[in-house]
């Protein structure tokens, strides 16, 4: 399960050797709710996949918690939900 967090957030993340830009961050911060609806999907599947096999529900991973601790590890820090309208004062 924890192989299937981590090759989802491979795929949305940037690099880690990539130097963002102003645009990038700013972009990011809009994908960010986006990048919310892949963890909470991402969440309800590993839920039905652990009901299928019996694992129980305390023993899956918080993919946000997994997710946030490798954008730590790369120096990003945790998601940050920003709403469209308060990107408008940046």
């Amino acid at each position: 399960m924890q192989d299937r967090i981590d090759c989802v957030v491979e795929k949305i993340e940037l690099p880690p050797d990539s130097e963002p830009t102003p645009a990038i961050v700013q972009g990011n911060w809009s994908g960010d709710w986006i990048n919310w609806n892949h963890c909470y999907q991402l969440q309800q599947k590993l839920y039905a996949d652990a009901h299928d096999h019996r694992i129980p529900q305390w023993a899956v991973p918080n993919v946000n918690t997994t997710w946030n601790a490798r954008r730590n590890r790369l120096g990003r820090g945790p998601l940050q939900f920003v709403s469209a309208i308060s990107l408008r004062y940046f």
